[in-house]
Parts: structure tokens; sequence; C-alpha cells
């Protein structure tokens, strides 16, 4: 009976830590426009590629906006927030949470990365802030190519 009651205590406890799994956003994905919700505008074309070891994240990002084509490359460290750096993340349980501060075009974005079960779709609610105060949202939707 102790026996029972110990591996039942044992088996509560270990259970969160199965559930806190990090996701791996590893791979190349294009914004599903249809689905994603852009308040002020058509949605740009936009694909990105993630290459996600561990707690390394190295982001390049391809879109063109009406015409006006850009790529952004950047590499962060998981969970050290570097002032230096344009890119920082955090894990927030299962969702990653990435800011882009762009200091040229005075904005922070924040973006929450949610990955299906599957792992062929990821979503990305997006809070635009500029340095007047104003906020804008979005909601991105990414699959898997």
């Amino acid at each position: 009976m102790k026996t029972a009651y110990l591996v039942s205590i044992l088996l509560m406890l270990a259970l969160p830590a199965f559930g806190e799994q990090k996701p791996n956003f590893s791979g190349t994905w294009k914004l599903n426009a249809t689905e994603s919700k852009f308040p002020s505008g058509n949605p740009p074309v936009m694909t990105r590629f993630v290459e996600h070891k561990g707690a390394t994240l190295h982001l390049k990002i391809v879109r063109d906006n009406n015409g006006s084509p850009s790529v952004t490359e950047a590499k962060t460290t998981i969970g050290e927030a570097n002032p230096e750096n344009p890119v920082n993340a955090v894990w927030a349980g299962s969702v990653l949470v990435v800011t882009f501060v762009s200091s040229q075009q005075g904005i922070t974005q924040t973006e929450r990365w949610k990955l299906d079960e599957v792992g062929k779709r990821t979503v990305a609610e997006t809070l635009i802030q500029s340095t007047d105060g104003t906020e804008r949202k979005q909601l991105r939707v990414f699959d898997k190519q």
C-alpha cells in the first residue's frame, strides 16, 4: 500500500515536468495570409527560416511588403537578455516570447510563438509598440514548408 502511494506521489510530481517540454521551431515557415489578421492593411509576403538548437535561435526573415523586399537576420540565446541585440527571446511555459527592437523605426515588436500539436503551424500573437505610444495587434499564422 505504501509503495502504491509513493508511486502515485512521484507520478504527480513528475507530470508537470513532462508538460513543460519546449517545442522546437526549426524549419521554413511561410505566412498564411488567409488565416492571419492584419487590421491595418494587407499582410506582407513573408517567409521565416528558423534554426532552433537548444537555447540558440537563428532567424532569417524574408518579406515583400507591397513591392518593397527586405531581409532580416538575427541570432539570440533564449533566456539571455542582451540590450545590444535587436532580438531577444524567453520561454513562458511552452510559448516562446520573441522581442524585436528597431531603433531606426522606433518600434518594439513582441511575438508570442505557439506551435500546434503536430508541429506544422505556428501562431504568433504580435504586439507592435511605437515610441509615441501607439500600439497595433496582429495575429500571424505560419505554415511549415
